[in-house]
């Protein structure tokens, strides 16, 4: 069954008055309880269709599809709402807020969404017994490495266990043996909970991980690789 659909969908950018068009009449299916992987070369438009999948960005052209719903339609409330209760965010920059501690940053999404957090502190500590950081809870980000961040922005996308998961190289600050061990927890919750994984990589081994392999090239789909039929 689709989770997401992209229909015709094209944006540009305007850059010191010159238009410039990142991805051009993309139509692609994402189905639930599969992990997809986004590759190409820098500045293919990669990111782009992530935000945009993610509704953080509104394409100029076309539909995107969650259920039957276009969410391009939706107001910002709306579409706020649809973002904190149903897809998860790993970005590259991390977004984690630096007067918050570990814990504080993990709960934000749910005190946003008048959640009782209390609610939540076994599933937070499993979390974080799982990426090896379960003695940093009280930990502000800036006593962090990178790794240990990375970890911090991962737990806060799956503590509310939403429908969907982008991720923007999401393993970038992890070693090689820290990648393995969250792709193969990914992979894991992923199948248990029936969750839906977009990630943009360069990592051609965490790519492996993937159901499908997607490859981006001038703002096109260049070619589609699926460990199955898709």
């Amino acid at each position: 069954m689709n989770l997401i659909k992209l229909n015709n969908i094209s944006h540009r950018y305007i850059n010191e008055g010159s238009e410039e068009l990142v991805l051009k009449n993309i139509n692609l299916s994402f189905e639930e309880n599969k992990i997809y992987c986004i590759m190409g070369a820098s500045g293919s438009g990669k990111s782009t269709l992530l935000n945009i999948l993610g509704g953080l960005l509104r394409p100029v052209s076309g539909e995107v599809l969650i259920g039957n719903e276009d969410i391009t339609k939706l107001s910002e409330s709306k579409m706020g709402k649809l973002r904190l209760t149903s897809i998860g965010y790993i970005f590259q920059n991390l977004n984690l807020l630096p007067f918050l501690n570990v814990e504080e940053n993990i709960f934000l999404p749910l005190r946003l969404l008048k959640k009782d957090v209390n609610l939540y502190r076994e599933s937070c500590k499993e979390l974080l017994n799982k990426l090896d950081i379960s003695n940093k809870d009280k930990a502000y980000i800036s006593e962090l490495s990178g790794g240990q961040q990375q970890r911090v922005a991962i737990a806060r996308a799956l503590l509310n266990t939403p429908k969907i998961i982008l991720a923007d190289e999401p393993t970038g600050n992890l070693d090689s043996e820290n990648s393995k061990r969250f792709m193969e927890f990914l992979v894991n919750l992923c199948k248990e909970k029936n969750i839906s994984v977009v990630m943009v990589t360069h990592d051609k081994k965490v790519a492996e991980y993937a159901d499908e392999i997607i490859n981006i090239k001038d703002g096109m789909v260049e070619n589609k690789y699926c460990k199955e039929k898709c």
